[in-house]
């Protein structure tokens, strides 16, 4: 199993970014499906849902309901990884060991050892601190 990050994810959905082709590409010759973290999901919904908020021009906020739409036609395509118990107890488990990311970057993380997944990101940085996190950066 493939785990998109939220970076990752954004690449798949914009398809005016250098890297979409490669990385779609990339993902159907894989042997492994690609899958989505609702918590990915969920941060990608919250950033358009945002963005049209602070917009107070109403034709301003185009743009952001077009990706809006695009993310949400994308999600039907993609299956999508649920919260669950055994993440939610790695999470907590991890935060005990002392690993200090982002809540959202901790769950995405969760998920992906709890699924024996590898987790697509660009956040070497932070996904370093996981114990027994598998990652790779396929964008660069």
């Amino acid at each position: 199993m493939i785990l998109l990050d939220t970076d990752h994810l954004s690449v798949v959905t914009d398809r005016r970014d250098k890297g979409h082709a490669e990385l779609l590409v990339r993902l159907s010759r894989d042997l492994d499906e690609p899958f989505l973290p609702v918590v990915a999901v969920e941060e990608q919904l919250q950033g358009w849902l945002s963005k049209i908020r602070r917009q107070r021009d109403v034709e301003q906020q185009l743009d952001a309901y077009d990706r809006l739409v695009a993310l949400i036609e994308m999600l039907v395509d993609w299956p999508i990884v649920r919260w669950t118990k055994p993440a939610a107890e790695k999470f907590k488990e991890l935060r005990r060991a002392g690993v200090r990311i982002g809540p959202n970057d901790l769950k995405i993380a969760s998920l992906a050892i709890t699924n024996d997944a590898l987790l697509l990101t660009r956040n070497a940085r932070d996904f370093s601190r996981v114990p027994g996190l598998r990652f790779e950066n396929w964008l660069e």
